[in-house]
């Protein structure tokens, strides 16, 4: 394989491993500190982002590739958590920090296994990211509405 390709492999894995981390203590933060769901998934991606930016030190060469690989793991991996932290905090009696580390945990196993897709194919993270996501929401939206 050329050294090219290599690089973009390991830059594509190295941003998708990042966003699940990102996404996983993102949803966890939110949650234990109860900020509004949608401002805490903003703030995630900005963090994201930014620590892109950080990885390569003001060259943005690969940061469009990196985000086309990395947002749709990073919102699903939020989304989990926020699910994970909601159904946690609703049905066992711990508390916040606890509960908040638990979904952390949860999270982390369930995206980091999810990345196992790219041993089928180096697109099916991306076209199922996407499915997830919008399944996800849905379940996210419809538990806040009738807890609410």
């Amino acid at each position: 394989m050329e050294p090219i390709a290599v690089g973009f492999l390991r830059t594509i894995a190295g941003a998708s491993v990042l966003a699940v981390l990102v996404g996983a203590l993102g949803s966890a933060c939110v949650w234990r500190a109860r900020i509004h769901i949608a401002l805490g998934a903003l703030l995630t991606a900005c963090a994201y982002v930014l620590l892109l930016i950080m990885d390569h030190h003001g060259r943005f060469f690969w940061l469009r590739a990196e985000l086309t690989w990395g947002a749709p793991i990073l919102a699903l991996t939020f989304l989990v958590g926020s699910l994970a932290a909601h159904w946690i905090g609703a049905h066992a009696r711990w508390r916040p920090t606890l509960v908040a580390l638990v979904s952390f945990g949860a999270t982390l196993v369930v995206g980091l296994s999810y990345l196992f897709l790219f041993r089928l194919d180096m697109q099916a993270p991306l076209r199922w990211a996407w499915v997830i996501d919008a399944g996800l929401a849905l379940l996210l939206w419809r538990g806040r509405k009738r807890a609410g």
